[in-house]
């Protein structure tokens, strides 16, 4: 896949998070993906576990004394996640997802989650794909909702397939444009200096200063 195609295809990423958690974001201009969290609040036993194992409810660390708002695993199922790998074991696939910062790349994608959270009143961050692409330069892409399991008539009433090929660079995702359901960033990724927040995906969006 051409990068600069997909930049101008997709001109903004979206992410969704706990609105506790904005401050910290917008001071560090850093995203720590739950695997980095993990292996700097927990020993390294009880961060192994809890980056194997389904989070059935959103979870609280402290981080250099400040709270952070990890969000729940609730949309996947172990047992359909289970049957649908191509490889590994589940706790081997959420440790994969433990490992990355997810954005969404486009307002379709972002109101599927969003939806799943509303209640919570989230917030989401907008930021422009060439600015994040080059403060992150080695993304990989996936063509599928990958924290999800919803079983679906397309794939014979399971859920799609998925494993650790599910996440590819540019250059080796071979599928359209179209197809890219999320924009991944391994452990971490900075953020540009322009940010723009909303309460839902409507908007309206305000410039953070």
């Amino acid at each position: 896949m051409d990068l600069k195609e997909f930049i101008e295809a997709r001109p903004y990423l979206y992410h969704l998070t706990n609105r506790k958690n904005l401050d910290i974001i917008f001071d560090e201009r850093r995203m720590l993906s739950t695997k980095t969290i993990a292996h700097t609040v927990f020993d390294k036993k009880k961060a192994k576990e809890f980056l194997r194992t389904r989070r059935p409810a959103h979870e609280t660390v402290t981080l250099n004394k400040r709270t952070l708002h990890i969000r729940d695993q609730k949309p996947v199922i172990v047992t359909v996640l289970s049957k649908s790998l191509t490889d590994g074991d589940s706790g081997d696939f959420i440790e994969l997802l433990n490992k990355r910062v997810f954005w969404w790349p486009t307002l379709n994608r972002l109101n599927r989650h969003y939806n799943v959270y509303a209640a919570e009143k989230p917030v989401i961050l907008r930021v422009e794909t060439a600015e994040m692409l080059k403060l992150n330069p080695k993304p990989e892409f996936c063509h599928l909702n990958s924290g999800a399991t919803r079983c679906h008539p397309a794939h014979g009433g399971h859920a799609p397939l998925r494993g650790s090929n599910s996440f590819l660079y540019a250059k080796d995702y071979n599928m359209s444009i179209a197809s890219v359901a999320e924009v991944t960033f391994i452990d971490e990724c900075d953020l540009p200096e322009t940010i723009w927040t909303a309460s839902n995906p409507d908007g309206p969006w305000k410039l953070v200063e």
